[in-house]
């Protein structure tokens, strides 16, 4: 679990220590009001095996005051649905 900014920040880092790239393929993007839901396809390369990682996956970002306050990630898609109009 990551929190705040200091949090974020070491999410970047924790994910350029184990991924050589990330990359976010948004497929569905519904404005809930303090809620987004976005989901896609996530693309990663491992590093040093070259090993390409594809998955279907989840977003949900909570709002406040206009900004993401929270956000969770879900591996499948249908999870991230269930708890965006939950």
């Amino acid at each position: 679990m990551y929190r705040g900014h200091a949090g974020i920040r070491r999410f970047v880092s924790d994910m350029d220590d184990d991924l050589t790239s990330f990359e976010l393929h948004p497929r569905e993007l519904h404005d809930l009001g303090e809620r987004v839901l976005a989901t896609g396809q996530v693309q990663a390369l491992a590093p040093g095996s070259g090993v390409a990682l594809e998955n279907l996956g989840g977003f949900v970002f909570e709002l406040r005051d206009g900004r993401i306050a929270r956000l969770v990630s879900h591996s499948d898609p249908e999870a991230a649905h269930a708890a965006a109009w939950r």
